[in-house]
């Protein structure tokens, strides 16, 4: 036997309507379901049309919550399906909602991708190597951070620069030992490639803590 439950009221809200139901429940759905579903006060619902009203009000919320973590700040694909997965909403809502996001240009990793490898290179001179890594945890797939660090001005091509950033710490290496290569662990942490970092080292080499403008 199928149960049925009856929409006690229904109240609009600015942003929402409210449908209330004498098994205690409410539900939060956007405004036009009500002419959608045709829903008055009075009606009986079945099971079919209870559980397809329930899913719009999933819907509804999931939405909501993933417009609000958007508030804070950029995030990937992953990262929205992530938290949206931690608040419980079930897996096929989720692509929905996120793949709905993406069309409207709310979600878009290579756009992600970009402005966090500025906003990285501002903060602190860093490599290519670590970028990629750290975007990588982010969710950005590697054809997306390629394209990404393609697109972007890496912090190599300013050979002069990264030199600077290398000649300094091995000035606060000095007495210590092994400098050159405490030198290049850095480098390397910093997430300069394997050539950049040879050809720093190079130069250091040539040109001796004594021979270091400043040292």
């Amino acid at each position: 036997m199928n149960n049925t439950v009856t929409i006690t009221g229904l109240t609009y809200k600015p942003n929402h309507l409210e449908v209330a139901l004498d098994s205690g429940e409410i539900l939060k759905l956007p405004s036009g379901i009500a002419e959608q579903y045709g829903l008055s006060k009075g009606q009986v619902l079945d099971d079919m049309a209870c559980r397809q009203l329930r899913e719009e009000s999933e819907r509804f919320f999931c939405r909501q919550k993933a417009l609000d973590y958007l508030s804070i700040k950029n995030r990937t694909s992953q990262e929205m399906e992530k938290h949206l997965a931690r608040k419980g909403f079930s897996p096929h809502i989720i692509r929905e909602i996120a793949a709905a996001l993406a069309d409207a240009g709310y979600l878009n990793d290579l756009k992600y991708a970009r402005s966090y490898i500025e906003a990285r290179r501002t903060a602190k001179l860093v490599g290519k190597n670590l970028l990629k890594k750290e975007l990588l945890a982010r969710g950005v797939s590697r054809d997306i951070a390629r394209k990404a660090l393609d697109s972007s001005e890496y912090p190599e091509e300013n050979f002069e620069e990264v030199y600077r950033v290398a000649e300094k710490k091995y000035r606060s290496l000095e007495g210590r030992a092994n400098p050159l290569q405490k030198t290049a662990f850095f480098l390397r942490q910093r997430g300069f490639d394997h050539e950049i970092c040879a050809r720093v080292l190079d130069r250091l080499k040539k040109e001796g803590p004594d021979n270091i403008e400043g040292a």
